[in-house]
């Protein structure tokens, strides 16, 4: 386990390390979007992310998250909650 990793830091757009169940071996995904928890909306506990190499787009919890391997590019960090619109 990565220590002084926290994936309350995650946003949309960044590759990450992930460690599932469901999975064998661990992967890298590239975030689509980020769920926010029902106390706080900036807190994310899901992500939906696509796995790089082979495309399946899956829901996982926040802490099969293990790491940011390649931060998102766009400056504006904001989570999107469920009560915004597009």
């Amino acid at each position: 386990m990565t220590h002084g990793f926290d994936f309350r830091d995650v946003a949309c757009g960044d590759y990450v390390l992930i460690e599932d169940d469901a999975t064998l071996d661990p992967y890298i995904g590239v975030v689509l979007y980020c769920v926010g928890s029902a106390r706080s909306f900036s807190a994310c506990t899901l992500f939906q992310v696509s796995n790089i190499d082979t495309g399946e787009i899956k829901t996982i919890n926040a802490d099969c998250v293990k790491a940011t391997v390649k931060p998102s590019a766009f400056e504006d960090k904001t989570v999107m909650s469920n009560d915004d619109s597009i």
